[in-house]
């Protein structure tokens, strides 16, 4: 559990611990207390992903940046954050028309989660209505879309989610992200892609081997004979 200025927060509580020094609860101890349970009971609280509990991801962009949070939402009805995401647009993509920008947020954040996304169905969550009509998957692809919107389309096909639109308002968090740009554009490290060269790996039973044995098999045998010569009227195995 991540929680943010926690350690100096909870400085006074720390002190106590202290053996060489007398046990003393005041004001200023009670207030560090008061913080820290403020803290540990935010919507900022990150918590670990769970397998088990529904996927929200939540996508916004402004002129500048895109923001997006992560979050689960618990059995109560609540979300609570896995993790946040946002980055700078570069120049090129300033100049991209706002439902471009907004499949871009969407886009952008699911590459950033991929490990927490692919795999498991999802909601994406946006507050650009029209993007229901080009990204949601119930939804037959259009012919005229622009080259990016395309790609995208064809990307999201590989997962499992459920766009839903969402009043701005209610998505705070992810706009609020998009809107503190860094001064400069942040490119994230590429990800670690482990491949392994299939073909190369020794296989424990060949094709040949298959042939081999299914022309020993006395059921197999019969039946590729039966194909080759026709089938009888009656069969007694």
């Amino acid at each position: 559990m991540f929680l943010p200025h926690k350690a100096s927060v909870a400085e006074p509580l720390h002190r106590l611990l202290d053996k060489q020094k007398p046990w003393v609860w005041g004001p200023r101890e009670a207030h560090a207390f008061k913080e820290v349970k403020s803290l540990i009971t935010s919507d900022a609280v990150l918590i670990q992903f769970n397998k088990n509990l529904p996927l929200v991801l939540a996508a916004d962009v402004s002129p500048f940046s895109i923001g997006a949070v992560l979050s689960h939402r618990l059995p109560n009805g609540l979300e609570a954050p896995i993790a946040f995401f946002s980055r700078t647009l570069s120049p090129t993509e300033w100049n991209y028309s706002q439902i471009d920008k907004e499949g871009l947020a969407a886009v952008a954040s699911v590459k950033k989660f991929h490990e927490f996304l692919y795999g498991h169905q999802f909601e994406l969550i946006t507050d650009h209505k029209p993007l229901l009509g080009l990204l949601a998957r119930n939804q037959q692809t259009p012919q005229i879309l622009s080259p990016h919107m395309t790609r995208w389309t064809l990307f999201l096909a590989a997962y499992s989610y459920t766009l839903v639109h969402c009043a701005g308002k209610h998505i705070s968090h992810a706009d609020a992200l998009s809107r503190c740009p860094l001064p400069t554009l942040v490119v994230d490290p590429a990800p670690t892609h482990f491949v392994f060269q299939i073909a190369d790996l020794p296989f424990p039973v060949t094709a040949v081997d298959i042939t081999t044995h299914s022309a020993k098999d006395k059921v197999i045998s019969q039946v590729l004979d039966w194909v080759g010569r026709g089938w009888p009227k009656n069969v007694e195995m």
